[in-house]
């Protein structure tokens, strides 16, 4: 019995990779489209939070007191006499206390303002005091 050998005499086989270029192109294709749509909203979780009291957080008020090399003063950029700190902290302590002094000195400021203006918010009663400075690059 004689059996056909086409198949071996056909050598030539190719593989239509058209289609599978086409296909991967369109996998690509739907993963950024698809990426773009993904948001990370906890917002959309269902969630039931359990009730709780507690004292409401109170924002704290910053006063800035600046100092120039050439002895002038400023409360919240409002220019003062320096004869008047000390009645402008008091003040300010009646209506503000427990805000933040942050001091807003010259670098060339003398060092005795500062610490007078330190020193009258302390008499008062202010109990958070900074020195703002520049962020060293």
């Amino acid at each position: 019995m004689k059996f056909r050998n086409d198949r071996l005499r056909n050598n030539n086989i190719d593989i239509p990779t058209t289609s599978v270029t086409d296909i991967i192109f369109l996998i690509v294709l739907f993963l950024m489209v698809s990426a773009t749509f993904t948001t990370y909203n906890i917002n959309s979780l269902n969630i039931n939070l359990p009730k709780a009291k507690g004292e409401a957080i109170k924002e704290t008020k910053n006063i800035t007191i600046g100092i120039t090399k050439n002895r002038e003063f400023s409360i919240d950029n409002i220019p003062v006499d320096s004869n008047l700190i000390p009645e402008k902290i008091r003040e300010l302590y009646s209506k503000f206390p427990e805000a933040n002094i942050i001091i807003q000195a010259d670098k060339d400021a003398l060092h005795g303002d500062v610490v007078y203006v330190m020193d009258e918010s302390k008499k008062v009663g202010f109990n958070k005091l900074a020195i703002a400075a520049e962020a060293d690059e």
